[in-house]
């Protein structure tokens, strides 16, 4: 996700390559279809996350609760950036 907010702002920066810049690389896609696919790719992970929440069976329910926060802070965070780039 982090990737999708700050690709644009790390193509100034020239240092390495972004997700979006490798997916339009590797599949010979425009940055739009790329950041398209790229996000249907961060919903159906956050949708799967949540099923696995819910149906949570041989898991431990403290476990899951820190991966998904830890899924959460990432989303935090990436928005912080994406509000301080803006």
């Amino acid at each position: 996700m982090n990737d999708l907010v700050g690709h644009k702002f790390e193509q100034k920066r020239e240092h390495i390559a972004s997700a979006v810049e490798c997916y339009m690389k590797q599949y010979g896609v425009t940055e739009e279809e790329a950041e398209v696919e790229l996000t249907k790719q961060v919903n159906d992970s956050w949708q799967d996350i949540n099923e696995e929440w819910l149906d949570a069976t041989s898991i431990p329910r403290p476990l899951l609760l820190l991966i998904l926060n830890f899924a959460r802070v990432g989303v935090s965070h990436t928005y912080l950036i994406y509000v301080d780039i803006l």
